[in-house]
């Protein structure tokens, strides 16, 4: 299953909705950045959600670990890198990763 926002507002909203178990998730929203909208899917729902940074330019690591991201991803990017990158984190709805 699969939800689309285009903006944070509604990315937070659905994934409050909608329980993903992995959010791919722009940095630069219309409304806000993907760093704040990142850090409330985080308080919201702890490691219960895989969620993966997109931009087009590289980004300072470390920032994208505080906000909350499991990784990131450099656009374009090739639709086997992004499946194998989105399985890797894939979290059954409600479910914390293994430890």
């Amino acid at each position: 299953e699969v939800e689309v926002a285009h903006d944070g507002a509604s990315g937070l909203e659905a994934s409050r909705r909608f329980r993903p178990g992995v959010v791919l998730l722009d940095l630069a929203l219309p409304d806000t950045d993907g760093y704040e909208v990142a850090r409330e899917i985080r308080e919201a729902h702890g490691t219960a959600v895989g969620i993966l940074a997109l931009s087009g330019l590289p980004r300072d690591e470390a920032k994208l670990k505080e906000a909350g991201f499991d990784g990131h991803i450099l656009k374009p990017v090739a639709p086997g890198t992004l499946f194998a990158r989105v399985a890797a984190l894939a979290r059954p709805k409600g479910q914390k990763p293994e430890t």
